[in-house]
């Protein structure tokens, strides 16, 4: 991109610092150290985590006294000012600045533009988050271990400008995609949140089916409040507990297999055929003991922090030549005791999963061993309620999965659509 070839009618090349040049901005952020922040000041030091890929996210929480503020003569943002992270990820998202209850500053890693009135602010947003201008940041950016972008590099990246009122009408049509997918995207939350309150109430027997209840009791156990008619089994008792050994290398004196591995289960709460499975290999006794089955559960037994320890997932049907790999444990239910549906939910609730947190042993990295997982408690209703109570959740994650995939659709065709409009492949009538 760094030779335009081909330019739409009407339309110019242009560089960020060119169109920031005639009344505009285009700086840094300021050098703020930590000795500088104040928890308790009034000017809000935006960070690298607030600048989203098109959105301003606000999830940073530092902040500086206006007199350091003055001392070090930092710029204030003012609402309208497009941020531009030089650093990833991904390097080069920008946001527009929604402006806050209080005064802002940002960090010397966000590149401050503030356009004049021949330039839409959105939609120069869009055109630097465009796979063109991002593709050249990338070309342009130095660092092997933290890869940044330089301020200087940054403003010298020729952009097609489209004349202001092409810019709006642009602007308009890709903000109606990012209105829709910021609606959907609240859907999923809401979704989420709607199912996450309905497990807690399921799953502790605060809310019951009828025809299940045999008894009105409650029993009171370190594990919490639960029906006096429910079970509290360990893990070993309702599971056959498998921690599997098997890497992702492929070695010529082994079987070729197809390997489930941390990120599947991570990113996954079902496990299926449908999915795109590492090639590895394994021996026959790996084969034997660690190729997945219908309702096996799987959890993550190590992680980066302690929350995320012993996420699970649930295999819906057998598969053939799928095997669990490293850093991941089986869970086989004992089927007339307990559903593997119900197990993958159930070691999502509170009170189980807040004792995997608990045994949860590192520094930096944490894991699990295997008589810690033996000894976790779980809540045991009747097989039948069960099924019943892992129906009604898994209809609460196929509702999740039809928005997810409406998202995915949505940013496809927004992405597509920036190209042709940006480039002015197709040309909008204003």
């Amino acid at each position: 991109m760094s030779k335009i070839k081909e330019i739409p009618k009407g339309w110019k090349v242009s560089t960020p610092k060119e169109i920031t040049d005639r009344g505009g901005l285009m700086t840094d952020g300021d050098w703020v150290e930590s000795k500088d922040q104040d928890p308790n000041g009034n000017i809000r030091l935006v960070q690298l985590a607030d600048i989203g890929d098109g959105r301003f996210l606000d999830k940073s929480s530092r902040y500086m006294t206006e007199e350091k503020a003055n001392e070090l003569k930092c710029t204030h943002l003012v609402k309208g000012d497009i941020l531009i992270a030089r650093m990833p990820d991904p390097l080069g998202r920008a946001c527009i600045f929604p402006g806050l209850a209080i005064k802002a500053v940002t960090a010397v890693d966000v590149c401050i533009i503030r356009t004049n009135d021949q330039v839409d602010d959105y939609w120069l947003v869009h055109a630097i988050n465009s796979f063109n201008f991002r593709k050249e940041i990338l070309r342009r950016a130095s660092g092997s271990t933290r890869t940044r972008i330089s301020r200087r590099n940054l403003e010298r990246i020729p952009s097609l400008v489209p004349p202001l009122p092409e810019q709006r009408k642009i602007a308009e049509i890709l903000g109606a995609w990012d209105k829709a997918i910021t609606l959907t995207e609240r859907r999923i939350e809401a979704a989420q949140q709607r199912k996450k309150a309905l497990m807690q109430r399921l799953l502790s027997g605060h809310v019951r089916f009828p025809g299940f209840v045999r008894s009105r009791k409650a029993q009171s156990i370190r594990l919490g409040i639960y029906p006096g008619d429910w079970k509290i089994r360990r893990l070993s008792d309702v599971t056959e507990i498998r921690s599997s050994n098997v890497d992702k290398k492929t070695k010529p004196s082994e079987q070729p297999v197809l390997l489930c591995n941390y990120m599947d289960v991570f990113n996954n709460d079902y496990i299926h055929k449908q999915i795109e499975f590492m090639e590895a290999s394994a021996t026959q006794t790996e084969i034997e003991k660690f190729t997945l089955k219908a309702e096996d559960v799987i959890i993550t037994k190590d992680s980066e922090t302690r929350e995320e320890i012993a996420e699970p997932c649930v295999v819906t049907e057998d598969l053939e030549n799928v095997i669990c790999g490293y850093h991941l444990a089986v869970l086989r239910p004992r089927r007339n005791i307990i559903s593997g549906f119900f197990l993958k939910d159930a070691l999502r609730s509170f009170n189980v999963h807040h004792q995997f947190v608990k045994f949860a042993n590192g520094i930096t990295r944490f894991g699990l061993t295997l008589p810690a997982v033996h000894s976790v408690l779980v809540p045991v209703p009747p097989i039948e309620e069960q099924r019943k109570i892992a129906a009604v959740l898994q209809t609460c994650d196929r509702e999740i999965d039809l928005l997810i995939q409406k998202l995915t659709a949505l940013q496809r065709q927004k992405k597509g659509l920036m190209q042709r409009l940006l480039t002015g492949r197709v040309r909008v009538n204003v």
